[in-house]
């Protein structure tokens, strides 16, 4: 194998390794869209559902980073 090759090889590896960037999941058929947290700031929300209720604390300890104090309702 040639140098060349060697490095081709290491580079095609490490973007192989490299991690992917997430995209939202979106539920078949609903209609719903799961948006990335950053969005929020955009979207300056008045209320957000929270369906597991153990992640409300986490949940507003993210909004208030991001400046955003909406109702928090938990299920």
């Amino acid at each position: 194998m040639t140098r060349t090759h060697r490095k081709t090889l290491a580079a095609a590896r490490a973007k192989a390794a490299a991690p992917k960037p997430k995209r939202a999941p979106k539920p078949p058929n609903t209609g719903h869209i799961f948006d990335d947290p950053d969005a929020l700031t955009a979207l300056r929300p008045d209320a957000v559902i929270i369906m597991n209720s153990i992640y409300t604390e986490e949940i507003r300890h993210e909004l208030a980073t991001r400046g955003l104090q909406p109702e928090l309702l938990p299920l």
